[in-house]
C-alpha cells in the first residue's frame, strides 16, 4: 500500500529574507523505494489562513529560499511520499517565526563624540535591498559600549551629544521595514567616550539639548515621531507617586492594535508613548510563565534627559518572537519601573492579554 507517516516532516533555517528552510521527510513505514516531494505553504503571523501549497507539483528538493514574498509570513512544509502503492502526504509544523527582513551589515557612527557635536547613522545592508523604511534608537552605553539604555526622543538618523552623555559612548539601533513588517533592531559599533563641550568664549561649556529627538524614523518604523520633550530640566521637589503609577500602568496596558499579537510581530515590539514628569529611567519588561518557568519576552531601558513625550518600543526578545508566533493569545506580566533623577524607584505591575 500508500506509505505510512509515522513521524511529522520538520525543518532547521532561519527564518529572515534570503535564508534557506530545510525541511526532513519525516519517518514513513512502506514498501521500498519510496520517493518524496516537498511543497511549502505561507500562512498568516498565527500560524493560520495558509495559502496554496507551491510548488506544484511537488519539488524534489527539500530546501526553500525565504522572499520578500514571504515576509510577515510564517511557513510550514508538506511532504508527500509515494512508492509503487500509492502517494501519502503531511506536513511539518509552522514555523516558530514569521520572516522578517535580514541585517546583513550592522549601521555605522560617524561624526565626533563630543558635547553639542551632531553624530550621523548610515545604514546598514538589508535583505531586501530596499527596506520601504528605517527606524532609529539612540542609546547611553557605559565606557566600555556595554550596559546601553535607550535615549528618550533620540530617533532621529542624526543625533547632538548632550551633557548628559558626556563620559558615556552612544551607539544606534537601527530597524528596517519591508513588506509591512519590521525587523529586530541591528546596532553600531560604540562610538569613543563623549568629550566635554567646547567653552564658548568668555563663558562656559553650554548644557547640551535634551532627549536629542529630531523626528522619527522615515517610513513608518516602529519609533516614529516625538521630540525628546521640551520640559524642564528640575526634578519635582514632591514629585506625585500615584500619578507616575497612573502613567506606568497606561503603558503596561498595552492596548490598541500595537498591543495584538500581530501588532507586536508586525514592529518587533511594542510601540508606545510615556510622558515623563521628570529626567530619568523608564524600564518595561513583558515575562511569560511556560512550563513554570518565567521568560522574558520583551523589554526596553529608557534615560530621559529631560521631562516630556516620546516614543519608544518595547523590543521582543528572540524567546518572545518565538513564543507569539503561531499562537492566537498569550497571558503575559507585564512590570514598569521609573525613577525620576535622585528619587527612589516607582514600580507598578499589570497581568495583560495579548489577542489576535
Amino acid at each position: 500500500g500508500a506509505p505510512i507517516n509515522r513521524a511529522r516532516p520538520t525543518f532547521s533555517g532561519v527564518t529572515q529574507d534570503g535564508q534557506t528552510l530545510t525541511a526532513t521527510s519525516g519517518t514513513w513505514d512502506g514498501t521500498q523505494p519510496i520517493t518524496y516531494g516537498y511543497q511549502w505553504q505561507r500562512c498568516d503571523g498565527a500560524g493560520l489562513n495558509c495559502g496554496k501549497a507551491f510548488p506544484s507539483p511537488p519539488s524534489s528538493s527539500n530546501t526553500y529560499t525565504l522572499t520578500d514574498a514571504d515576509l510577515g509570513h510564517t511557513m510550514v512544509a508538506y511532504v508527500t511520499a509515494t512508492n509503487a502503492g500509492g502517494s501519502a502526504s503531511t506536513h511539518s509544523s509552522v514555523t516558530t517565526t514569521v520572516v522578517t527582513p535580514a541585517n546583513t551589515a550592522l549601521p555605522s557612527i560617524s561624526g565626533t563624540a563630543q558635547e553639542g557635536k551632531t553624530l550621523s547613522e548610515s545604514h546598514g545592508s538589508w535583505i531586501p535591498k530596499s527596506p520601504a523604511g528605517y527606524a532609529y534608537q539612540w542609546q547611553d552605553c557605559d565606557a566600555s559600549g556595554n550596559a546601553c539604555t535607550a535615549i528618550a526622543g533620540a530617533t532621529s538618523q542624526n543625533y547632538t551629544a548632550t551633557k548628559a552623555d558626556v563620559g558615556h559612548t552612544l551607539r544606534v539601533l537601527e530597524s528596517a521595514t519591508a513588506g509591512g513588517i519590521t525587523s529586530a533592531p541591528a546596532s553600531s559599533g560604540a562610538t569613543g567616550v563623549v568629550k566635554p563641550g567646547t567653552p564658548a568664549p568668555g563663558g562656559s561649556g553650554g548644557g547640551g539639548q535634551g532627549g536629542g529627538g529630531q523626528g522619527g524614523g522615515h517610513g513608518g518604523g516602529p519609533s516614529g515621531g516625538q521630540s525628546g520633550g521640551q520640559g524642564s530640566t528640575t526634578v519635582p521637589a514632591h514629585l506625585n507617586k500615584a500619578k507616575i503609577r497612573r502613567l506606568l500602568l497606561k503603558v503596561l496596558a498595552a492596548k490598541g492594535n500595537a498591543g495584538t499579537i500581530r501588532g507586536v510581530l508586525k514592529h518587533s515590539g511594542y510601540v508606545f508613548s510615556f510622558n515623563a514628569p521628570s529626567p530619568g529611567r523608564l524600564v518595561i519588561s513583558w515575562y511569560a510563565n511556560t512550563n513554570g518557568k518565567k521568560m522574558l519576552v520583551a523589554t526596553v531601558a529608557l534615560v530621559f534627559h529631560r521631562s516630556g513625550p516620546a516614543h519608544a518600543v518595547v523590543f521582543l526578545t528572540s524567546s518572545g518572537r518565538s513564543l507569539l508566533s503561531g499562537i492566537t493569545t498569550m497571558k503575559l506580566t507585564a512590570k514598569g519601573a521609573f525613577t525620576p533623577a535622585g528619587h527612589g524607584t516607582i514600580r507598578a505591575m499589570k497581568r495583560i492579554t495579548l489577542k489576535p
